[in-house]
């Protein structure tokens, strides 16, 4: 992992078994729209559009509160073959969102 991610607010991780590929990416930051799309543009070039899933997670995302703004910057992206692998979480309580 590079140095520059130890003061970074953000690690991103690629992680790889078999053929499959999942990039996720945790963030100290509080939920944002603007930074959300930042997050999926680094996922998506950090697997170069060939992952499998992708999970961006966030210390204080309510899926109740925040799950109209992921959708409306899903469809920004416009790329569904991307964005319907893709996984917005609260990484304190992940498993919420990750069974569905």
């Amino acid at each position: 992992m590079p140095v520059q991610y130890i003061n970074s607010s953000i690690l991103p991780l690629r992680v790889s078994k078999d053929d499959k590929t999942i990039v996720m990416i945790f963030t100290i930051d509080c939920f944002d729209k603007d930074d959300l799309m930042k997050y999926i543009g680094i996922a998506k070039n950090i697997g170069c559009n060939s992952q499998g899933a992708t999970m961006i997670c966030f210390p204080d995302y309510i899926e109740t509160e925040h799950f109209p703004i992921v959708n409306n910057i899903k469809q920004i992206f416009n790329d569904p073959s991307f964005t319907t692998n893709l996984k917005v979480v609260n990484y304190y309580n992940p498993i919420l969102t990750i069974v569905r």
